[in-house]
């Protein structure tokens, strides 16, 4: 009779996947951040994003137009 084989496999995190900016949900809190070069203003505090700094911002009809055109990329949260 042939032996079973027994592996154990290691259950990485899931990866984080950046939601469809259409799929966003008004008032949700997500992360964001802006490429280095890119100066632009954060709606809710009125000071320029840091380029490479995952900020939280809140799901606002500008947040999803900058997603859509790629003046913010959503990001995982900071660790």
């Amino acid at each position: 009779m042939p032996r079973e084989e027994k592996t154990t496999a290691v259950q990485a995190a899931p990866a984080f996947t950046a939601h469809d900016p259409a799929q966003l949900v008004i008032g949700e809190q997500i992360y964001v951040t802006v490429q280095p070069g890119t100066v632009l203003r954060n709606t809710e505090t009125g000071q320029p994003f840091e380029a490479g700094v995952a900020t939280v911002q809140t799901v606002t009809p500008t947040t999803i137009r900058r997603l859509l055109d790629g003046d913010l990329q959503q990001v995982a949260p900071a660790a």
